[in-house]
């Protein structure tokens, strides 16, 4: 039933407005799958596209909605930071406002097509794991002290340790004091995000 629904959905809006609809349910939002269930009947019963017509509360929504989360998607893509643990596996913790981990999945294969990683969602308990052919989807228990400093080196090398702590020196090093801008800066990175970067660390 779902599929015909899908098909038939793809005969009404496009790829893209499709991936609206994805992106909105991966939001979380209390309430959005009535919103998505309205779009959806309203897609299919319409003569035209119904994709950009922002007059209609239900479709604005999903597009404000979908904003947002492509936004977490995007922060999390550049704000992750890995280590590496003694089953040589780069590592990451993250703990986003909105499920966006599929999202992330092929940023990070493409960018780190060479390494095994697994990146780790502490809110919702699971992960994606690449083993250098595919990334999979895994689900684990994982210490909820993994990331503290006086647990570290029971899960990660002491050379990367070594690393984070000389990229975190370097990164004090490297701010001019005189030219220091925290609004500015806030803006770029909130502090919400600081958790998952090194180099505040230190």
């Amino acid at each position: 039933m779902a599929n015909r629904v899908w098909n038939g959905l793809s005969k009404k809006i496009s790829a893209q407005g499709k991936r609206k609809l994805y992106k909105a349910y991966l939001s979380e939002i209390a309430s959005i799958e009535n919103s998505i269930l309205y779009y959806i009947r309203r897609a299919i019963n319409a003569n035209n596209n119904i994709e950009k017509d922002y007059t209609d509360p239900y479709i604005l929504e999903i597009s404000k909605v979908c904003k947002k989360v492509d936004r977490e998607k995007h922060r999390m893509d550049a704000f992750i930071r890995f280590k590496l643990t003694k089953d040589q596996i780069y590592f990451a913790t993250i703990e986003p406002d909105f499920n966006v981990l599929p999202l992330n999945s092929d940023h990070f294969q493409k960018r780190y097509a060479d390494q095994k990683w697994l990146i780790y969602d502490l809110k919702r308990k699971y992960g994606l794991y690449y083993n250098l052919k595919q990334v999979q989807t895994v689900s684990m228990e994982i210490a909820s002290n993994i990331n503290t400093e006086s647990s570290a080196l029971a899960y990660f090398t002491p050379e990367e340790m070594q690393f984070q702590e000389l990229w975190g020196n370097y990164f004090k090093s490297s701010n001019i004091a005189s030219r220091k801008n925290m609004q500015l800066h806030i803006k770029h990175i909130p502090k919400r995000y600081w958790k998952y970067l090194s180099e505040k660390k230190f």
